[in-house]
């Protein structure tokens, strides 16, 4: 608009330039837009397109038809759902027909589909259990199996009904209509639910877990139901004993659907910031991102992306969510066992829909007050399940691990329900599989084996269908091709599925009125908007950590015992209950004297028998583990392999009596492997931090090793001191004896300390062992280091000679590399009772975060304190680690790891091996000084322990 006569609109007309969308209306540019339109002639194009503009903008302003109304008619969720599009008030309401995305146009004749059943014998059919490739859990898939039953119950008499809402509003919690809410509400003025109930039947026939996640939330509503009760935000809350029974009505009515708003809150939350994030692998990232699909959206100058509209969902959508391939195995024969229950001996093919539905409906059917419901074996106490109960279950689901999705995947037991899955998409006349991927902008599949690439399942397919455009929506989706386990999918499920999910995702929650346009600290309160509001910047971690740098106070920290103590007690708790004896948490008195006794009976009599022992073991495994190469001219090996083989001989042969499988002794137990593998499980469980979704599975793992390991111990205990049963005695004889170990044993068994506390503590020396492996691959690793080849050369030379002084200063590079290059670079304590160190005050229950690493480098006891200097005083190094070194002593450790590292040095020109072989393959935060350097084992669960490293060396 051609204002620039008019020098006083300049100013505005710069700004709107400047600022499009946040315009300074100071400057009064709509004023002198309209004086100058009305100083224009009637029929100046200009004044008329003007007008048009202005007017265009500023209807523009409001949303047409309004976004929300005022009162609790608008802000609160109907209990069946309707409502949420205030001008269609029945879109996605509870008892209203399923909605249709994609017209069938491609005809699809039932009389010429092949029969459901032969579908799932022939491409459905789990054949084997097969773990999801990512290594999502039992766990993720109950939490799914409560969004799918959210928004979708399909009527069995009229399959076009859906029982429930379309929206994400826990609705297997509080239900799909009044009656519903009323049977698990208490209306005593409170808002609260009864306790642990729920409103969906059909999950007390599925696996424990869902439920669980169920009673949750329902503590979560009446948890939240209480705190809005108590603050009390409006000041018009009052005591319900002070109330009339309507008075009491009308605040129970404020209080529960306020509390419903907030707990649907939260579960849109878990949904987006952990669900979701995880099916896409967003959680492996170091990143806050999350899909936010509740964003404005501009699309113009003056229109935005619409936002809470309501939603109706398809019945495209609802065969989508079938993932009974996902089942895990514990899950399987659960679900077996509840088909027994109900249908006795039938075999799974002998079971009709009719029967199913009648039977199944019977079996929900034994108790109509839900207050008294139960599931899973769990039995309820004064009306609440018991919480140790709940947590095991759970734990169980996290520990187990779900099924991957694939053809030939779903449970034989599940059959019926899949057969009424392909029954009920047919009665609807859904789409093609083709179809549906056209209409989400995908490419149609022009062949079987494009579509899933296993000749078998494409073949069967194609005799079936004949044509991949005849291929069914239902069977389409269950056995396509999955995705692989990559960055941005987690999820590992088809490919059709995994680009369908987000765009429902997106729809589900980007259309629901509560969750966008009336999601306000109004309706929620203050409080209730920032409790259920997802906070990306949340640190993982709930407590405050104190960091502790200083050298001295650190050495005051580490040694008192009393008022600061380890954190692993509670982990050697969990992992070996209640037996006395594995010392490594050094919190107790008795911690230091069962040290002690390890090291008068192990140690003390040995002279120098054991730098022997692991000069001479490393010196045999090398051998034993190398390879030729072409050229004849230079082997190779796998120094963990060679480190972990050694350590695992040296508390075999020397400490545990256990039975090593080898060519002298077939029948051994287990070999070197399984050996490390045990203690690994032990070692991770009780002394790293591990991520969270690994917790579970690694305790499970943790405990069974330690179970097996403390049965051998006892067993070698009792033989080497003719302890045990006649029978246990003549058994032993069969078995191949290391005569050191039971010399060790024998004099354990003379301290006259109880045989329970002496296996756990032999136990608690073999897993501290372990810490010999990374470390010394750490310490051959850091002077293999080109920057470190004068310090190389030195090693060697001192390697091949058989100088007096030769061992001592191995062992002093043995110290630098622990100090400069450390296996933990910080260690934890927590503080047992209020104190001060130097001019830091720690409180009882805070937790100290010890830099040992920095402490390290402290110049007034390490001067040049980044030089390599193997002659510094072995007095100087007091801060070495809470296992390895605590267990056995300084001296003992540093010398027998010197005598390994001199095997390996004697090897001519032993280096690297090229290429990525040769490579140390780990991580570590560069950002933060005390994090450690970590690798990922064959679980993907971060570890110390690392995994491979390639040397080489000439013949």
């Amino acid at each position: 608009m051609p204002l620039a006569n008019d020098l006083a609109a300049i100013p505005g007309l710069i700004d709107a330039v400047e600022n499009k969308g946040s315009i300074d209306d100071r400057k009064l540019l709509l004023e002198h837009a309209l004086v100058f339109m009305s100083n224009l002639p009637p029929d100046n194009p200009i004044r008329q397109k003007g007008q048009g503009a202005v007017i265009s903008m500023l209807y523009n302003d409001l949303p047409h038809p309004p976004a929300s109304f005022i009162g609790d008619q608008y802000r609160f969720r109907a209990p069946d759902g309707g409502g949420n599009n205030i001008e269609e008030p029945d879109l996605g309401r509870a008892g209203t027909p399923y909605s249709r995305s994609v017209p069938q146009v491609h005809p699809l004749p039932l009389n010429e589909l092949p029969d459901a059943g032969l579908l799932f014998d022939c491409l459905l059919k789990r054949e084997k259990f097969e773990p999801h490739p990512a290594g999502l859990s039992s766990m993720f898939f109950a939490f799914a199996t409560i969004v799918i039953h959210t928004i979708f119950r399909t009527n069995h008499k009229d399959v076009a009904i859906n029982e429930t809402s379309s929206y994400l509003d826990l609705s297997p919690l509080y239900g799909n209509s009044q009656k519903d809410q009323d049977e698990i509400r208490r209306w005593d003025g409170t808002g609260r639910l009864w306790d642990d109930v729920f409103s969906e039947d059909r999950l007390l026939l599925m696996p424990p877990a869902a439920c669980t996640i169920l009673v949750l939330f329902n503590r979560n509503h009446n948890f939240v139901a209480r705190k809005l009760y108590l603050i009390n935000e409006a000041g018009t809350f009052k005591d319900p004993d002070t109330l009339t029974e309507e008075q009491k009505r009308a605040q129970d009515h404020v209080l529960f659907n306020t509390a419903r708003l907030i707990n649907v809150g939260f579960f849109i939350s878990v949904i987006l910031g952990d669900y979701l994030r995880t099916g896409l692998g967003l959680i492996k990232e170091a990143s806050d991102f999350a899909l936010e699909p509740f964003m404005d959206v501009p699309q113009s100058s003056d229109t935005h992306l619409a936002r809470g509209q309501g939603n109706s969902v398809s019945v495209e959508f609802n065969i989508l969510y079938h993932w009974h391939s996902a089942l895990s195995k514990t899950d399987e024969k659960w679900t077996q066992d509840i088909f027994h229950r109900i249908f006795g001996d039938k075999k799974p093919e002998d079971i009709t829909i009719e029967e199913f539905t009648r039977k199944a409906y019977e079996a929900t059917r034994t108790e109509e007050d839900k207050k008294k419901w139960t599931f899973g074996g769990l039995e309820r106490q004064d009306g609440r399940f018991k919480d140790e109960d709940l947590a095991r279950v759970l734990q169980d689901a996290t520990a187990e691990a779900a099924g991957a999705f694939k053809a030939r995947g779903t449970p034989a037991v599940l059959r019926v329900i899949e057969i009424m899955g392909i029954a009920a998409s047919r009665r609807w006349g859904v789409c093609s599989l083709n179809e549906f991927r056209k209409f989400l902008g995908l490419k149609p599949y022009d062949s079987f084996t494009e579509w899933n690439p296993d000749p078998e399942i494409a073949t069967a397919a194609m005799r079936l269908y004949k044509h991949p455009d005849n291929l069914e929506l239902y069977v389409g989706l269950q056995a396509e091709q999955s995705k692989p386990a990559v960055d941005g999918s987690n999820l590992c499920c088809g490919f059709t599925i995994g680009r369908a999910i987000l765009s429902d995702a997106i729809c589900l929650t980007r259309g629901d009125r509560y969750l966008t346009t009336d999601w306000t600290a109004n309706n929620l309160t203050s409080w209730g908007f920032d409790d259920a509001s997802r906070d990306p910047t949340n640190p993982s971690f709930g407590g405050m950590i104190g960091k502790f740098a200083d050298r001295e106070d650190i050495l005051k920290v580490i040694q008192d015992n009393v008022d600061f103590q380890t954190l692993y007690g509670k982990k050697i708790q969990t992992m070996a209950g209640d037996r006395s004896g594995f010392f490594l948490a050094f919190n107790k008195p008795e911690d230091h004297v069962l040290k002690q006794t390890i090291h008068e009976t192990l140690i003390s009599p040995s002279g120098t028998y054991f730098q022997d022992y692991f000069y001479n073991t490393t010196k045999a495994v090398l051998q034993e583990l190398d390879f030729t190469l072409a050229s004849h001219k230079q082997k190779c090996l796998d120094i963990v392999e060679v480190f972990s083989t050694v350590v695992a001989r040296f508390v075999s042969e020397e400490i545990g009596g256990l039975s090593l499988k080898s060519q002298d002794n077939p029948n051994g137990t287990h070999t070197e492997h399984d050996i490390k593998s045990m203690i690994e499980n032990i070692y991770s469980y009780v002394f790293v931090d591990t991520e969270a979704q690994h917790v579970f599975r690694l305790a499970k793992e943790a405990k069974a090793s330690c179970e097996s390991l403390l049965g051998e111990i006892k067993h070698s205990y009792q033989a080497a001191n003719g302890l045990g049963s006649l029978l246990e005695r003549i058994s032993g004889l069969f078995y191949k004896r290391h005569e050191a170990s039971y010399a060790f044993m024998r004099r354990l068994h003379k301290t006259g300390k109880q045989s329970e506390q002496i296996i756990t503590a032999v136990l608690a020396a073999i897993v501290a062992s372990f810490e010999y492996v990374p470390v010394l691959v750490k310490i051959v690793y850091f002077y293999l280091d080109p920057k470190n080849a004068e310090h190389y050369t030195r090693l060697v030379k001192l390697s091949t000679n058989n100088e007096s002084y030769a061992p001592a200063t191995i062992q002093g590079y043995v110290r630098e590399a622990l100090r400069l290059d450390p296996l933990f670079a910080s260690t934890r304590r927590s503080v047992v009772k209020d104190i001060t160190i130097g001019s830091s005050e720690f409180k009882s229950g805070s937790l100290v975060q010890l830099d040992t690493a920095h402490a390290n480098l402290d110049k007034n006891a390490f001067p040049d304190p980044y030089q390599i200097n193997p002659s510094r005083p072995a007095n100087s190094y007091t801060l070495m680690g809470d296992g390895l070194h605590k267990c056995f002593g300084d001296d003992f450790v540093q010398s027998t790891m010197a005598s390994a590292l001199r095997a390996v040095f004697e090897l001519k020109n032993i280096r690297r091996a090229p290429g990525q072989s040769g490579v140390l393959r780990g991580f570590k935060d560069p950002q933060d000084p005390t994090s450690e350097f970590c690798f990922l084992n064959s679980h993907s669960v971060i570890t110390p322990f690392p995994t491979s490293l390639t040397l080489q060396y000439d013949v």
